[in-house]
């Protein structure tokens, strides 16, 4: 994770397909084609939510290192539903003067993975469910903010069962505007992993 004063908005312009992710115990290198963008080495870049360091560039990709506490915190090194090869990831580029700014203020440092519940339509909204584990599940308020692979939610409601969930609500219109439709339905299918940054 990057230590750089970085803000993020949690507001998804940019996605990226996962071209090679190299995962050791001592820590790894992921490299992300993501057309469309103009990066430098040592900038940084939030990958579904995780702020990295970008390490190289070539062409239309970036590679970014992995520390053991990013592959620990975050679906690059879980081991149930770890992303791989040809995955689509959101990219955000931080927060600069003069941009409008909505969302909230995201920091790319994740707390935890959770896992998606469901996602079901509520008239022309979306309730996308979430179980999160008990070490973050108090710091989740309704009307709080939370990022979900990268992406700015408002916690519409928190489930008061064991199983620790909890359901986001998002507008039709904004959720289909980033790459969290792709994931969401592909994790909803397998049961995966979604970063969390509350």
């Amino acid at each position: 994770m990057n230590d750089k004063n970085i803000m993020f908005t949690g507001i998804i312009e940019h996605s990226g397909t996962i071209e090679s992710l190299d995962v050791r115990a001592d820590g790894g290198r992921v490299t992300i084609h993501a057309p469309r963008l103009a990066l430098a080495v040592s900038g940084s870049i939030a990958v579904n939510g995780c702020c990295l360091t970008i390490t190289s560039t070539s062409k239309s990709r970036f590679s970014a290192d992995l520390s053991v506490e990013t592959l620990r915190r975050t679906s690059f090194g879980t081991t149930n539903g770890r992303l791989t090869k040809g995955a689509r990831v959101n990219i955000e580029l931080p927060l600069t003067a003069g941009k409008e700014f909505g969302g909230h203020f995201v920091l790319g440092h994740i707390d935890s993975v959770g896992h998606v519940a469901h996602l079901t339509p509520e008239g022309e909204n979306w309730c996308y469910g979430i179980e999160v584990p008990d070490e973050i599940a108090r710091y989740i308020v309704p009307k709080g903010s939370i990022t979900i692979d990268g992406v700015s939610f408002t916690v519409a409601r928190r489930a008061l069962v064991p199983s620790r969930g909890f359901p986001n609500c998002r507008a039709a219109s904004t959720i289909t505007t980033s790459a969290l439709p792709v994931l969401c339905f592909a994790a909803c299918r397998s049961s995966g992993p979604a970063a969390l940054a509350a």
